[in-house]
């Protein structure tokens, strides 16, 4: 007799254009005969010893079917069975929308909940490019039976929109949504600059301080410097801004070092919430600090 029972398998050709089912039951003398045929027995194919594989051209028509390999050895009284049922893939997932801030990592999950023969799970992004494609900006992490997608570093502008999972074997396909949106954290405040002055007669370093006009949240602020044009002296909008300093959210003052003392400077403060940049500022110049000198009168009295 051969050893153990009868083992069947099914399997796609590359593309998946035809559809492979595989059932052997080897060894003994003499050998076994291995035939298949569909649910409703009716024969498919020819009967072979110890192995036999069916070759069909994939068909959605197949899915749902099932198919037995029927075993027949000498020394058996009865034929032994193996039974394969094909099935199209169906997918779900445990949420079909997720909403997160700009910046962070969101992750897609994707679930075979049927399919065979097996498949692989493929993910689109919303453009509908595959996720491979693009190995920097996606991370993908999958088994038997389930892929999660991470998009790395969400952006408002370019992320937000529908994700497609996406499963495809012999006898059939599927797809579904997830729907991520990725939104912008909320304005930081306005600010204002209280103090801008020049804390020296050399005029190299100025000393700037400002002030929350309104309530809000907000992680830092980021300081810029525009250099005027000599000989005018005077605010221009289309001259570039340099940024001089990135700051927490505790900072409300900042000294400039290093300046020309022959030039001409405007300033201004933004503040940011993570992604999200505030209004600048109202646009200022430092003033020189005024130095007074008291002189004191002496009055000599007589008599």
């Amino acid at each position: 007799m051969p050893y153990g029972e009868p083992k069947c398998s099914a399997y796609a050709t590359r593309n998946n254009e035809y559809l492979m089912l595989s059932c052997s039951w080897e060894g003994g003398f003499p050998r076994a005969l291995v035939w298949w045929a569909s649910s409703s027995g009716d024969m498919q194919g020819t009967s072979e010893e110890s192995a036999n594989i069916l070759v069909l051209r994939s068909s959605a028509t197949y899915s749902g079917k099932a198919f037995v390999c029927h075993a027949k050895h000498p020394l058996a009284k009865e034929t032994k069975q193996c039974v394969l049922k094909l099935e199209a893939p169906v997918l779900v997932t445990q949420r079909s929308m997720m909403t997160v801030y700009e910046g962070s990592d969101a992750q897609l999950t994707c679930i075979l909940s049927r399919n065979y023969p097996v498949t692989e799970i493929t993910w689109f992004n919303n453009l509908k490019q595959h996720v491979n494609e693009i190995p920097k900006k996606y991370v993908l992490e999958q088994a038997a039976a389930w892929a999660n997608l991470t998009v790395r570093e969400t952006d408002s502008n370019t992320d937000s929109g529908d994700y497609w999972c996406s499963a495809t074997n012999a006898v059939g396909g599927a797809e579904i949504p997830i729907m991520l949106m990725v939104k912008r954290y909320p304005m930081p405040p306005d600010i204002s600059i209280s103090k801008i002055i020049y804390n020296s007669r050399q005029r190299t370093d100025v000393d700037l301080e400002w002030e929350l006009q309104t309530e809000g949240n907000l992680t830092g602020f980021f300081i810029e410097r525009q250099r005027l044009p000599e000989p005018v002296k005077k605010r221009n909008s289309d001259l570039p801004w340099q940024k001089l300093a990135d700051l927490d959210h505790d900072s409300r003052h900042y000294q400039i070092n290093n300046l020309d003392p022959n030039g001409a400077y405007a300033f201004r403060v933004t503040a940011i919430n993570h992604r999200t940049i505030g209004n600048p500022s109202e646009i200022k110049s430092p003033g020189e600090n005024t130095y007074k000198v008291i002189g004191y009168q002496c009055i000599s009295k007589h008599g």
